[in-house]
């Protein structure tokens, strides 16, 4: 929806660029299994950096934990992106006027603290519940919290919207939809 009799410019408000992935159950796929696969990989790779002896029993107990609170804290910071974007537009109509920001450098703007909130949110989730279960130290829940959150954060926010289009149909092909 654009408003160019007053400069006001709202591009995908309703529908939020990173809510596309509802579209399609083969994204969905793609997504959850990527998802759990670097969740995994990132927790099995801190936790033998940390040299803890028993990280296959951790992962087993963790995992499951650490791959829903990952989603979740994405979740919220894809709403936290949608929601400062409409905020900034409405707030900051004549100053934004000549800022889209579903393309480069706009969306790398606005997705510097929603990327920042989701991390943290990793971070905190997974440092107090999911090594809960585990017979870890607080130091090393800590460290592993840590490691997850710089790795697994949704850094493809940061992404252009004529990247992501690029990929979602390069992925539409792939599957024949």
């Amino acid at each position: 929806m654009k408003n160019k009799s007053k400069g006001i410019r709202l591009n995908n408000v309703i529908f939020p660029l990173y809510m596309i992935m509802l579209l399609s159950p083969y994204m969905w796929l793609i997504m959850l299994a990527g998802n759990f696969l670097i969740d995994s990989l990132v927790l099995i790779v801190s936790g033998r950096l940390r040299k803890i002896r028993n990280m296959h029993e951790i992962w087993k107990k963790s995992i499951l934990k650490v791959f829903l609170f990952g989603f979740l804290s994405d979740l919220i910071g894809c709403l936290i992106n949608s929601i400062l974007f409409i905020l900034l537009s409405i707030t900051l109509p004549d100053l934004l006027s000549g800022i889209n920001f579903y393309f480069w450098p706009g969306c790398a703007i606005e997705a510097i603290p929603t990327v920042l909130i989701a991390g943290w949110l990793i971070y905190l989730f997974n440092k107090k519940w999911s090594f809960s279960k585990t017979d870890l130290d607080t130091g090393t829940k800590k460290k592993l919290a840590l490691g997850l959150a710089v790795f697994t954060a949704p850094y493809i926010m940061f992404a252009p919207m004529d990247f992501l289009d690029g990929l979602l149909t390069a992925i539409g092909r792939l599957f024949g939809s």
